[in-house]
C-alpha cells in the first residue's frame, strides 16, 4: 500500500492496483536496464532505438486544448493523474521555462528521457502551484 502511494497509483480494485503497479515497475525496469546496457557499451541511445525500430517518447498523460497548454483531459493512471493534474489546469512553465503553446511544451518534453522528473508550474483557477512529475513513455 505504501508503494502504491509513493508512485501515486490509483485504481478502484485490488486487481487493477496490482496490474497498474506491475506494468509501471516492468516498464521502468526495462527502460533502466536498456539505459544501463547502453552506458556500458558506450552506444548512443538513438542508435539502439533505430536498431529496434522503436521510438521512445516521454509523456505526462494529458490531452491539451488545441494549441494551448490548458488541459482538456487527464488520462487515467498516467503520471498526470498520479500527481493530481485536472481538466482546465493550465501549464505555464516546465522546469522554469515558460510555455504558452503545445509546441513549446512538446519541444521541452521531447528533450527529456522517460522517468526524468520535471517540475510543472500550473495555474488552477486563481492558484499557482509547482508539481514534480516523473515522465513516462510510449513505445512505437
Amino acid at each position: 500500500k505504501n508503494i502504491m502511494k509513493k508512485y501515486g497509483i490509483k485504481a478502484s480494485s485490488v486487481t487493477e492496483k496490482v496490474k497498474a503497479f506491475n506494468d509501471f515497475q516492468y516498464d521502468k525496469m526495462f527502460y533502466k536496464n536498456e539505459e544501463k546496457l547502453i552506458r556500458q557499451s558506450e552506444t548512443n541511445l538513438s542508435n539502439v532505438v533505430n536498431i529496434h525500430n522503436l521510438r521512445i517518447t516521454p509523456i505526462i498523460g494529458v490531452i491539451f486544448n488545441e494549441n494551448s497548454t490548458t488541459i482538456n483531459k487527464v488520462i487515467k493512471y498516467s503520471p498526470a493523474d498520479f500527481v493530481g493534474l485536472k481538466k482546465e489546469d493550465i501549464i505555464t512553465h516546465v522546469d522554469g521555462y515558460e510555455v504558452n503553446t503545445y509546441e513549446q511544451f512538446k519541444s521541452i518534453i521531447t528533450r527529456k528521457k522517460p522517468f526524468d522528473t520535471i517540475t510543472l508550474t500550473i495555474k488552477r483557477k486563481k492558484e499557482t502551484m509547482e508539481i514534480p512529475l516523473e515522465l513516462y513513455f510510449i513505445k512505437g
